[in-house]
């Protein structure tokens, strides 16, 4: 074989994978900022075993959803698949992976205030100061970003330079930084505890998932010493102690608080790792108004 029929078998293949495989998960994770919490949550999954239509609840209905899905004729019910994203009160950037509508996504920008121009399309979110920004990154895999910077999508255009992989298979996972864990402000009042007795520990993953039974929450936390990690498992068992005993009698494993309070822990060397139940009537409660 030739050296031009060598390299033009390699730019047919980086072309293939790039344009009908899309973006490898581990690289999606590798492109988003490692100092915000990180997510991810494989729809199609969800969506078999029927939970996505549980917990769409109300907001799918809308008025401003039903008029994205009626202009652009994505419903992320049906059309989407994976979320890998990044999250802060000030920026939010994601992967979406799905069918989607390139034309009526760029229509949709021109038809409200913004534009698309060298791949990017941008426009002004609902919220005062925010831009909605988002480009193809190949067939069935979208970028979007929700910030003050109106090429924020930009950041997930471009390779990580890394040698990344999925942090867990499980449908949804969590991978939370250290300075998230040192302010408890914005969590729910069950779940402070149990993230004031983690904020020693390095980057903590929280994966759920089905087991034989019904679903399960994994948490895995490494500390820097055997002695810390031992700790701090005895500091996690206290808080679940306490919301135990402070919470409500008709509170069942149906709410936030009834599945922290079930949590069991231990520790391995360095590493920490904490486990809860949770029933299936969970994700229907959580399409309401639970506690």
């Amino acid at each position: 074989m030739t050296a031009i029929a060598c390299t033009g078998f390699a730019v047919g293949t980086w072309l293939y994978r790039t344009t009908f495989l899309g973006i490898p998960g581990g690289e999606q994770v590798a492109r988003l900022p490692q100092a915000k919490l990180r997510l991810s949550i494989d729809v199609k999954a969800l969506r078999a075993a029927g939970i996505v239509e549980k917990l769409a609840g109300k907001q799918a209905e809308e008025p401003e959803y039903v008029q994205f899905v009626k202009e652009t004729g994505f419903d992320y019910k049906r059309d989407l698949d994976l979320v890998i994203a990044s999250y802060s009160a000030a920026e939010t950037l994601a992967i979406l992976t799905g069918r989607f509508d390139w034309y009526g996504m760029r229509q949709y920008a021109a038809k409200h205030g913004g534009g698309c121009k060298d791949g990017v399309c941008r426009m002004a979110a609902s919220t005062p100061g925010r831009h909605l920004s988002y480009a193809k990154l190949a067939e069935g895999q979208l970028a979007f970003a929700s910030s003050a910077d109106s090429d924020a999508v930009t950041k997930l255009t471009r390779p990580s330079g890394a040698s990344p992989s999925m942090p867990s298979n499980q449908p949804i996972w969590f991978l939370i930084p250290p300075e998230l864990l040192k302010d408890t402000s914005t969590l729910p009042g069950a779940a402070q505890m149990l993230a004031t007795a983690l904020s020693g520990s390095g980057q903590v993953m929280l994966a759920i998932g089905a087991n034989t039974k019904a679903y399960e929450a994994r948490l895995e936390a490494e500390c820097q010493t055997p002695e810390q990690a031992t700790q701090m498992v005895r500091e996690l068992q206290a808080a679940t102690t306490v919301l135990q005993r402070t919470m409500p009698a008709q509170q069942g494993q149906q709410t936030l608080s009834g599945i922290l309070s079930g949590g069991k822990f231990s520790s391995d060397n360095t590493k920490i790792t904490g486990l809860w139940p949770i029933e299936a009537g969970f994700f229907e409660a959580l399409s309401g108004a639970a506690p």
